[in-house]
C-alpha cells in the first residue's frame, strides 16, 4: 500500500521502505525514503493520511492474504541464513523468553485477522510520532 500509493500511483519517491524495531517492552517502526525538496511536504503528509486511514479503515482481506503469503515466504526463505536463524531465536529469547517453533510462528501468522491489523495499526499510528528530515528545513 505504502510502495503503490507513494512510488507507483504519485511518483513522489524512487525509494520507500519501513523498519520495525523490537523491544521486550517498547519498539519503533519507521518509514524511510528520499525525495525531491519540493515533495517533501506532500511526502509527509501522504505518508501521514496513509498511517491514519490504516488507523481508522484496516485492511481488505485479499491484501491481508497477499501480505500472510509474503510474510510467510519471507520467514521460510530467512531460514535458510544462518544469520536470520539465529537472529530469530536470539529475538524470541530476548523478547518473548522463549522460541516459537517455526510451525506455530507460521500457524499463528495465518491466524490474524483483518480486525487484528485495524487494532494494531489503530494503537501504533494513533501514538504520537516524531519525524526527521535530513535535509531544507521547511520541508515538514
Amino acid at each position: 500500500m505504502l510502495f503503490q500509493e507513494v512510488r507507483e500511483a504519485r511518483g513522489l519517491t524512487y525509494a520507500i521502505g519501513s523498519d520495525l524495531s523490537q523491544h521486550g517492552d517498547t519498539g519503533s517502526l519507521s518509514v524511510h525514503c528520499a525525495t525531491h525538496d519540493e515533495h517533501g511536504h506532500q511526502l509527509v503528509e501522504l505518508i501521514g493520511r496513509l498511517a491514519a486511514e490504516m488507523a481508522s479503515d484496516g485492511i481488505d482481506g485479499e491484501t491481508l492474504a497477499r501480505v500472510k503469503g509474503a510474510v510467510r515466504g519471507g520467514v521460510v526463505m530467512a531460514m535458510e541464513s544462518v544469520t536470520a536463524r539465529m537472529t530469530r531465536l536470539g529475538g524470541g529469547e530476548t523478547l518473548l523468553g522463549a522460541v516459537t517453533p517455526l510451525e506455530e510462528y507460521l500457524e499463528r501468522i495465518d491466524e490474524v485477522s483483518c480486525e487484528d491489523v485495524q487494532r494494531a495499526a489503530s494503537g501504533v499510528f494513533e501514538s504520537p510520532r516524531s519525524v526527521s528530515v535530513v535535509g531544507p528545513r521547511d520541508v515538514v
